[in-house]
């Protein structure tokens, strides 16, 4: 059935077309029997199929029908939904999937720049990668309480302003509505839910619940929201592989956050960039991970509590913290650990610590004098850059080791003021005490 609805200036008509193939690969024919004396396939802006179709017969609705704007495709076979295929049509605006159909390849409605409404058949249990991928014109998606399992970037770059997630739904992939920068409410009524990486990465919320049940099992899920403000963890929760690495980083705005009380470890790079003021970590945390806490600018005093053991590498690197207090259990101060902290004045060092690690506090400018512990053991390259230290406190020292290059610097048994002045480069003033020193090699570099 062919239907003339209207003739346009440049004699271009707009056809409604339904066709029904018995045959897949038939639709072109049968098109061209409607319209044959009216005018041409790209007159069509309206088409509805039933029957069998197959890749062909979309390479025609696609390449060929250029101006459609309303593509019905609820009565085709459910097995022939494997076909559909209309990622970039540029003028499609409204499209029905295939009732009966159960799945759909990666990419089906993808990068549609005027598509503003999908109907998704009722029973589909899988939404595709990438189906609705950067349609910018769908503001709003309805899933299907028989979906269990959304694949990565089906709904990124869309502009839905909300979503609720079924309780049928058990993972949802990587990306899947990353680049959502209008979505603001996310409903998730699963209890027993795996959000994977970069979820809802770089959308528009601005305070999140997350429900009992779900779990972030990867990078940066809601890493990049900048109107995040807020974010609460339940209890129960204890590893990186249940809320997730870098799971909050860039979020310039986030100001406060309760982690679950059962905590174990504070994955990396969780609150790399933030605005966070200060972190109650539960007393059941032992491991802080590598940059968790990179690039705060609103945090002036970092306190590693006692019952935390081990604290990786780059841990506040950037930071704007001027007072540090570090864990009397966790002994080894790391790598890089304050690296550029350049409002860092002051140090607490318990006597339990027995290594600082290379550049543990390099280009930390602002810092002027240390005290080191009794215990100390290893420094290596410690104090690189810091140009403005003038004083550091050695008690008691058996065994100094400092390493920059790898060389040991030969017969520095000298008083405290000219070992002093042999590793400081470049200070216009120093002061050392160290009463007993019997192996030394270099830990201050260019300072």
């Amino acid at each position: 059935m062919c239907v003339v609805t209207a003739q346009l200036a440049a004699a271009q008509l707009n056809l409604e077309v339904s066709v029904h193939c018995d045959e897949a690969g038939t639709l072109f024919v049968k098109v061209q029997e409607q319209i044959e004396e009216l005018g041409e396939l790209t007159d069509i802006v309206k088409l509805t199929v039933t029957g069998q179709v197959n890749r062909d017969d979309f390479n025609v609705i696609r390449n060929q029908m250029t101006n459609l704007t309303d593509l019905d495709l609820s009565g085709i076979d459910g097995e022939c939904g494997k076909f559909v295929d209309m990622e970039r049509h540029q003028k499609l605006q409204r499209c029905i999937l295939p009732t009966d159909a159960t799945t759909f390849p990666n990419s089906a409605l993808a990068r549609c720049p005027n598509l503003e409404s999908v109907v998704m058949p009722l029973q589909i249990k899988t939404i595709t990668s990438s189906l609705l991928c950067d349609c910018k014109k769908i503001t709003s998606v309805d899933i299907p309480k028989s979906v269990s399992l959304i694949e990565s970037q089906a709904f990124s770059g869309t502009g839905i302003t909300s979503i609720t997630i079924p309780d049928s739904v058990v993972e949802i992939k990587d990306g899947a509505f990353r680049n959502c920068t209008e979505l603001k409410t996310i409903n998730i009524l699963s209890d027993s839910l795996v959000l994977r990486g970069n979820v809802f990465r770089s959308t528009g919320i601005e305070t999140f619940t997350l429900p009992e049940g779900v779990i972030i099992d990867g990078d940066a899920t809601f890493g990049d929201c900048p109107n995040l403000k807020s974010f609460y963890f339940p209890d129960g929760l204890t590893t990186e592989k249940q809320i997730g690495t870098s799971t909050l980083w860039h979020c310039y705005a986030l100001d406060e956050v309760r982690l679950p009380q059962d905590l174990t470890i504070l994955p990396e790079y969780f609150f790399s960039n933030t605005s966070i003021t200060s972190v109650d970590l539960p007393a059941t945390v032992k491991e802080i991970g590598r940059y968790a806490y990179e690039g705060i600018k609103t945090m002036p005093k970092a306190i590693i509590p006692n019952h935390v053991t081990k604290v990786g590498p780059f841990v506040f690197t950037g930071n704007s913290i001027e007072e540090v207090v570090w864990s009397e259990n966790c002994h080894i101060i790391p790598n890089d650990a304050f690296r550029s902290c350049e409002q860092l004045t002051k140090v607490t060092i318990p006597e339990t610590v027995d290594s600082i690690q290379e550049n543990a506090f390099y280009y930390c400018t602002a810092l002027e004098s240390i005290h080191l512990p009794e215990g100390i053991r290893t420094l290596r390259g410690t104090f690189n850059q810091c140009r403005r230290l003038k004083e550091v406190n050695i008690p008691s020292i058996h065994i100094l080791s400092l390493i920059a290059t790898g060389t040991p610097a030969r017969g520095l048994r000298a008083s405290p003021a000219a070992f002093f002045s042999a590793i400081i480069l470049s200070a216009a003033s120093a002061a050392l005490i160290a009463p007993s020193v019997s192996t030394v090699i270099y830990a201050f570099i260019s300072l």
